[in-house]
């Protein structure tokens, strides 16, 4: 059930009303001026790079007008605004949902989707199907070429597995907040699956993130650091001694916490500090022959650290710290990283509340506006002991997140495009057709889940559009909403999954184009109306109703009389057509 399936059900018309996506935090006419002209649907001419700039265009409005702040957002939940909160915290939501938690007050929406419930044990999914095949066995080491074949194929398989179940969370309504994080976790705490290569490390991997989502950073840090797959990832389980492997120390600094220079441009660590850092990460490595329901464990040893004087930051300013030995897994990684906190906690902290917000507000960091919002997020992060709960909760229940400048500002990525769609569709999705999405994201849309280019992640935003992929994009909708018949949907990817199962396509019936389309008010009402409540349903800033008629009604060819009498069997070819055509605006590939 829904997290807010309890909470009473407002009328359909009263949120689907189209003036109502103007009510923020801002007048009506401050909102409609950050509108820009219509932009003809994509599908209305050829794909070009005029198309690819028609929708970052419609992230770029008027940001010299944003004064918003982080005051809390005064105004009332609609269909715009709860829609603005799904496709931010989550992937999307269908009509109900936003129908109920448009009866919430914005805070209350927030909280509920941060309870703590949905971190606990009990809330966990399950592993993937057939994860006892190989969780529960050690990797094959020997000489046998066939038997190490085989291994490489139930890795390969395992992993896909993995991806799967993960989409299937994403889908989920009730952790939706939770598995957005793990997403935002998953591309700063950066692991390649192709590299890390063993399952066994990578489920454990994504659970931690699941039970920590908006937890303590510092040990977040600390817990990170000593996580298998990221021992393995950055080489750090075979660095020893006087040998030690820089590359988690640099990442550490570059990318997970500081940022190799503040917004000032100065540095915020030098190459004295990641081989201080690396000297005193030296000593851990992985039991590869103990496999268990939590992967493979990793160990510490103490003959294998360096135990020599250490001077991190001191080039900074920072006192000199020495570091002995230890027979505990995580007293040298902790004290390392209280250091890093204690004296570069100002830059740590501005670093992480911008990317915090770069992922839940806007892209570009460098205003005035942006960099005041963020220093006092920094601000709220120190103050809470490095709590991230604290940060997301004013973030997300502010002004500046519903200011209207920011609602739209993003561009969605592929699986962020692909679960949107079924959320909001209100198809369920299992394991089955989310191998389909999987293969569709890998292969067409440049994105792999638990596979990003490098350790730097996934770039985002501009980077998910482009020539290439969005007539992919268009085409994999075409597929799901333009064809007629009780069968049409997105077609099964071709081929197997090594376990004997075959992907599955996900399927919108004629029957279920029906159901959906009848929760809106204008269903058998104004035609008109009913184009204007799916546009602002399905789109982050609905088009104009004049632009809405021209391009979506128009090419219906009927009169609009027709519309509350017209039999089923041709509603649900219009309907299609009407979700195709609202579907390739630009409005549809932004967030």
């Amino acid at each position: 059930m829904p997290l807010l399936s309890a909470i009473t059900v407002l009328l359909l018309n009263a949120i689907m009303d189209r003036r109502s996506f103007l009510r923020t935090a801002g007048s009506a006419a401050g909102a409609a001026a950050l509108l820009d002209a219509p932009i003809a649907p994509l599908q209305a001419r050829q794909s070009s790079q005029a198309d690819v700039a028609a929708i970052i265009k419609r992230t770029e409005r008027n940001r010299d007008m944003v004064q918003s702040t982080l005051a809390p957002w005064g105004g009332s939940l609609d269909a715009h605004t709860t829609g603005h909160v799904y496709r931010r915290a989550g992937f999307g939501g269908t009509v109900a949902e936003l129908k109920a938690a448009a009866s919430l007050t914005p805070s209350a929406l927030i909280d509920a989707l941060l309870d703590d419930k949905w971190t606990l044990d009990a809330n966990m999914p399950g592993p993937p199907s057939h994860a006892q095949t190989w969780m529960l066995l050690p990797p094959y080491q020997g000489t046998d070429l066939q038997r190490q074949i085989q291994q490489n194929i139930d890795d390969s398989n395992a992993r896909y597995a993995i991806r799967r179940s993960w989409a299937v969370e994403m889908s989920r309504p009730s952790t939706m907040l939770r598995e957005k994080m793990v997403y935002f976790w998953a591309n700063h705490f950066v692991v390649e699956a192709q590299k890390v290569e063993y399952p066994h490390l990578l489920l454990p991997y994504l659970t931690y993130f699941r039970k920590h989502p908006w937890g303590n950073f510092k040990q977040m840090v600390k817990d990170v650091s000593v996580l298998p797959a990221m021992l393995y990832y950055l080489d750090g389980w075979y660095s020893k001694g006087r040998n030690p492997n820089e590359n988690y120390a640099r990442e550490l600094m570059e990318l997970f916490t500081l940022g190799v220079t503040d917004k000032d441009g100065n540095p915020n660590y030098t190459e004295d500090d990641i081989k201080a850092v690396a000297l005193a990460l030296t000593g851990y490595s992985i039991d590869f022959s103990t496999a268990t329901v939590n992967g493979f464990p990793a160990i510490y040893t103490i003959s294998d650290h360096d135990s020599s004087l250490k001077k991190p930051f001191s080039s900074l300013g920072a006192p000199i710290r020495s570091y002995g030995l230890s027979s505990s897994l995580h007293s040298v990684p902790d004290d390392i990283i209280d250091c890093l906190f204690q004296y570069r906690g100002d830059k740590l902290a501005y670093f992480i509340c911008g990317k915090l917000y770069q992922y839940f507000v806007y892209h570009d960091i460098s205003g005035a506006t942006e960099q005041a919002i963020i220093s006092q997020l920094a601000t709220t992060f120190q103050n809470a002991n490095w709590e991230l709960k604290p940060v997301l909760q004013q973030l997300l229940k502010s002004e500046h997140f519903f200011d209207e400048a920011n609602i739209g500002a993003a561009i969605k990525s592929p699986f962020e495009y692909m679960i949107g769609l079924a959320r909001q569709f209100d198809i369920p999705l299992d394991e089955f057709q989310t191998g389909t999405l999987e293969m569709y994201g890998l292969s067409l849309l440049n994105q792999s889940l638990l596979d990003p280019p490098n350790v730097k992640g996934w770039p985002g935003y501009r980077s998910w559009v482009s020539t290439t992929t969005l007539p992919i994009r268009n085409k994999y909708l075409a597929s799901a909403l333009a064809m007629t018949g009780g069968t049409t949907g997105i077609p099964a990817w071709n081929g197997v999954t090594g376990y004997g199962e075959n992907y599955t396509g996900i399927l919108w019936s004629d029957a279920d184009v029906l159901k959906w389309a009848a929760q809106f008010g204008e269903y058998k009402g104004d035609v008109h109306h009913f184009i204007s409540q799916v546009a602002t349903f399905l789109c982050a800033q609905p088009p104009a109703s004049d632009f809405l008629t021209t391009y979506v009604f128009a090419p219906l060819s009927f009169p609009d009389y027709e519309w509350p009498t017209m039999p089923d069997a041709d509603r649900v070819i219009k309907i299609r057509t009407i979700l195709t055509a609202i579907t390739t605006l630009p409005e549809f590939q932004i967030m």
